[in-house]
């Protein structure tokens, strides 16, 4: 009998301690889940945006770097009805100049694609600008909109020189905007004939678990240090052609 009580309990022990080794169920001790520095073991923060019949966007958050899984579909060549004017020559994008993305400062309003309106789900009323806490400071940055990119005189840095170097932007640490993810060494998506963009992307990411705003949270706006959706671009309009909110799993 005593034999068979200590082997419960060291078979115990071992499934507990497998369990924290794995880093992805609640701990042994303590009961309440959770991890600690002495093990290392936490696992990413994982946050998702459901397109619904255009795909979904998993996104896990660890060490200050994302891990952003792409996989699109029903992407057709009327999301990129646009044509662009330069020096004379006007240019149409279909799918050959590909998808830029972003995570943005505010809320979609729901989700949104060309087709079925994109003014009214993906427009800047609703998403603002790219999230910039380490103030990139780009044309389409957030705190471009609410006056922060200011040089070290106090005038306000012009949107042609981004991405900008180290100490350019005063109080900043320059370089990309944290939320614009074609930026940060990724390019752009390019959809297959079938409309399906599958991408695996990955970049720094320093403080998006602390700067995340719930969706369900009263401030639908946001602000230049803070995200909520990801936002799809035609490649070269700009026009918005796709959009979600990120939400915490």
């Amino acid at each position: 009998m005593t034999i068979c009580f200590y082997t419960v309990v060291y078979l115990h022990v071992q499934s507990n301690l497998r369990e924290r080794e794995q880093g992805d169920r609640k701990l042994f001790f303590g009961g309440g889940g959770g991890c600690g520095p002495w093990w290392n073991k936490c696992p990413p923060t994982k946050y998702v945006a459901d397109f619904g019949k255009y795909g979904k966007v998993v996104m896990k958050v660890k060490d200050e770097q994302f891990d952003m899984d792409i996989n699109l579909k029903n992407i057709g060549v009327d999301f990129f009805g646009n044509t662009k004017e330069e020096n004379g020559v006007v240019a149409t994008s279909a799918f050959t100049d590909g998808i830029a993305f972003h995570l943005h400062s505010g809320q979609s309003y729901g989700i949104g694609a060309k087709p079925d309106g994109t003014k009214e789900f993906c427009g800047p009323s609703y998403t603002s600008g790219h999230y910039d806490s380490n103030l990139g400071c780009g044309g389409a940055s957030t705190a471009r909109i609410e006056g922060k990119c200011l040089d070290d005189d106090g005038e306000v840095v012009s949107a042609d020189g981004y991405p900008f170097a180290e100490g350019v932007i005063a109080g900043g640490t320059g370089g990309c905007e944290v939320g614009d993810l074609s930026c940060v060494n990724n390019g752009k998506l390019f959809p297959s004939a079938s409309g399906k963009v599958n991408a695996d992307v990955t970049g720094p990411c320093p403080k998006c678990d602390d700067e995340y705003l719930d969706p369900n949270t009263s401030d639908k706006q946001g602000a230049f240090d803070t995200w909520y959706s990801i936002v799809f671009h035609d490649g070269l309009t700009g026009a918005r052609i796709l959009c979600a909110n990120f939400r915490k799993v």
